[in-house]
């Protein structure tokens, strides 16, 4: 597995925004911040070619592109950092954010929907259909999930209203 470096990602951020791209064309996105010379930047994408980051085509001029997506680069920068920092828990993660201030509360709205969304999904497919044939829709087993996470599924601590919710 490959592990990029600053100025890989420097390189795949230009082929990420121009897409494929002469080598001409990705020196002139990246002299102006890095100032690296032609030969430079070619040594980068022979370098990355050969790890499996950029496809060259065998055309005249070539043309590079980038292989793997920007989101792919990213989690696996995500999953790296986590392992690494915080013994693999993105809680940790979030917690050092909000510890520090760097999480603001706009951000924490939107980490906490996003939870939402994620524990909603997974009741739905935890829920048991009915058994008995009496419309019960997996009862049973919903109410051991609430009495798990009754104090996680709404602000006032109501298992009622979150479950409803989510199991909808």
């Amino acid at each position: 597995m490959w592990k990029l470096t600053d100025s890989e990602w420097k390189v795949l951020e230009a082929l990420w925004a121009g897409g494929p791209q002469h080598l001409g064309q990705i020196l002139g996105a990246l002299a102006p911040e890095t100032g690296w010379s032609r030969t430079t930047v070619h040594t980068y994408l022979t370098r990355m070619a050969a790890k499996g980051l950029v496809s060259m085509d065998q055309s005249s001029p070539r043309r590079y592109a980038a292989i793997p997506s920007r989101e792919t680069c990213a989690a696996r920068e995500r999953r790296d950092l986590v392992d690494r920092v915080y013994d693999g828990s993105a809680g940790q993660l979030v917690a050092a954010f909000v510890k520090d201030g760097s999480l603001s509360p706009r951000s924490g709205r939107s980490c906490a929907a996003c939870w939402t969304r994620w524990r909603c999904s997974r009741v739905r497919s935890l829920v048991l259909p009915p058994s008995d044939g009496g419309g019960q829709h997996g009862r049973p087993f919903v109410l051991v999930l609430q009495h798990i996470f009754r104090d996680k599924l709404s602000p006032s601590g109501s298992t009622r209203s979150g479950w409803l919710w989510c199991s909808g």
